[in-house]
């Protein structure tokens, strides 16, 4: 298995908005971000597992647009798979 960290394109799909971003994993840490919210928490990798805890908070406003998930402020965990392309 080739190394886990590394800069990542993140999509995030909710029933009314799809966004991205960029994240950046490295020693525990996942941070990143695009252009009005920031995202900033840790990941734990198991094999091929993947868990994400992450706190998003807006950090600019833009005109109309909005954060994805309508909230200046979350925080997620995301449950994932590390394909064995790369890809999460």
């Amino acid at each position: 298995m080739d190394t886990f960290e590394g800069l990542y394109k993140a999509d995030f799909i909710t029933p009314s908005q799809h966004g991205y971003g960029v994240l950046v994993v490295s020693n525990g840490t996942a941070r990143g971000g695009d252009s009005i919210v920031s995202y900033d928490g840790t990941y734990a990798l198991s094999g091929t597992d993947v868990t994400f805890d992450l706190d998003v908070f807006r950090h600019s406003s833009m005109g109309t647009r909005s954060p994805i998930f309508k909230r200046d402020s979350v925080t997620l965990t995301i449950n994932a798979k590390w394909l064995a392309d790369g890809r999460i």
